[in-house]
């Protein structure tokens, strides 16, 4: 990604604008609704929330995500 992650933001500012924490969180809530899906992340942390040059937030280091981990019945 062209940004950073936001373990090394933090190191450079201090404090977050209340607005930016709001945006970050509202992403960071959109990623997890993942878990839904049946994928589970397992390892969120500052520094596997990377920011690209926009500052939009995504997830990244799937290394310990769990795949498929409800089943889903179709119903008709």
């Amino acid at each position: 990604m062209a940004g950073c992650d936001v373990r090394s933001l933090c190191k450079l500012t201090r404090r977050f604008p209340e607005e930016t924490v709001k945006f970050y969180a509202a992403k960071l809530t959109l990623a997890v609704e993942f878990h839904q899906r049946g994928i589970i992340h397992r390892d969120i942390k500052h520094e596997n929330i990377l920011l690209d040059k926009h500052g939009h937030c995504k997830l990244g280091d799937f290394g310990l995500a769990a795949l498929g981990i409800f089943r889903f019945e179709v119903s008709n």
